[in-house]
């Protein structure tokens, strides 16, 4: 699963979005997570009822971001959204969850404390 193969190379398929468009909402389910080909796309965490949302980050061109609720199995934590028109490497869940398990299981255990570090620094940020 190389990020960086051409498209005919990348056999899980490519979606593009507008700039603004949502790609997905947080406490969505978690069913794919993405690389991104081309374009910036926007990590977005809510503040609260009606209190905006803080931007958590912005990935670029071949970054992974949506893995977070594939390790933990939980609801995304934040919103993604396209700051420009992007395109967008699809990683199923099957194959993630594939590659997942025939990790070393040091680099799982480590990946899934990580995970829960930056789920509970969010929500911990979120109070203040």
């Amino acid at each position: 699963m190389d990020p960086k193969s051409t498209n005919s190379e990348w056999k899980f398929g490519t979606r593009s979005y507008d700039a603004g468009e949502v790609v997905f909402q947080e406490g969505d389910l978690g069913i794919e997570a993405y690389i991104v080909q081309s374009g910036k796309i926007d990590i977005l965490k809510s503040k609260g009822e009606g209190e905006g949302v803080a931007l958590l980050g912005t990935v670029t061109e071949g970054a992974l971001f949506g893995e977070m609720a594939l390790v933990d199995d939980e609801c995304r934590m934040a919103s993604a959204v396209c700051r420009e028109q992007a395109i967008l490497r699809i990683v199923p869940v099957d194959v993630f969850e594939s590659k997942f398990t025939n990790a070393d299981p040091f680099i799982r255990a480590l990946i899934k404390v990580l995970v829960q570090n930056a789920r509970t620094n969010a929500q911990v940020n979120r109070v203040r």
